[in-house]
């Protein structure tokens, strides 16, 4: 059990700072207007792993935690964008 959770610490690590890394990228692509609609995709699959906890298909937390933080890193994603283009407007 302590070797799974020295693991996902370190996973949990290495995902804030590809985080960080991406959130640089998309800036950089959405200034170029090369992004692509990902944060909506992102949504989606977070309305649909909520949507099969809530119906009963799955009902681990694992499940419901993934779905949220899709639906929030959309939302990041998608504020973010709207940041840009207000920025660049300007």
């Amino acid at each position: 059990m302590q070797l799974f959770l020295k693991w996902a610490i370190m996973q949990g690590v290495a995902m804030l700072l590809q985080n960080r890394y991406h959130r640089q990228r998309l800036y950089t692509r959405i200034a170029l207007g090369k992004a692509r609609r990902i944060d909506g995709f992102e949504a989606y699959v977070g309305v649909l792993f909520l949507k099969t906890t809530f119906i009963g298909v799955v009902s681990e937390w694992q499940v419901v935690t993934c779905g949220i933080l899709l639906i929030i890193m959309a939302a990041g994603n998608f504020a973010n964008t709207m940041k840009t283009f207000v920025t660049n407007s300007q």
